[in-house]
């Protein structure tokens, strides 16, 4: 039987939760290991507070623009991982992610990925793998 409360970080979590649907992107942390948590997007002008957010969560961006990704330190340090849709190794998210020892996969199509909903994020290839 499968301990519920510590499966965030379990590789049989995906088959658990049916986390059936997966996209591939390139990863610009990796950690060799699963992590997951609830999605939250962020768009530039909106502002989103880390005491605002269930965790555990995934912060996806659209993109890793320093001028359009203006986040306060307190959501990457509290994030899973990052996701997201463009940008490259030596951008912020990525070098934050890099530092902070978390995963972070680029160049995903979040327009499929649900605000909200439990994602997985596995950087345990050479592929980073997001399942929804």
């Amino acid at each position: 039987m499968i301990d519920k409360t510590k499966l965030h970080d379990n590789k049989e979590f995906a088959s658990v939760l049916r986390l059936e649907n997966e996209l591939e992107g390139k990863i610009a942390s990796k950690t060799d290991n699963i992590v997951s948590g609830n999605s939250v997007f962020y768009e530039p002008g909106i502002e989103v507070l880390p005491k605002d957010i269930e965790k555990p969560f995934i912060l996806v961006l659209k993109t890793t623009d320093l001028d359009q990704c203006q986040l306060s330190a307190d959501m990457f340090f509290n994030a899973n991982g990052i996701i997201a849709g463009e940008g490259s190794a030596l951008s912020h998210p990525a070098v934050i992610a890099r530092e902070m020892n978390i995963p972070c996969i680029l160049g995903v199509d979040i327009k499929k990925i649900d605000s909200g909903k439990t994602i997985q994020l596995d950087t345990t290839g050479k592929q980073g793998k997001v399942r929804y």
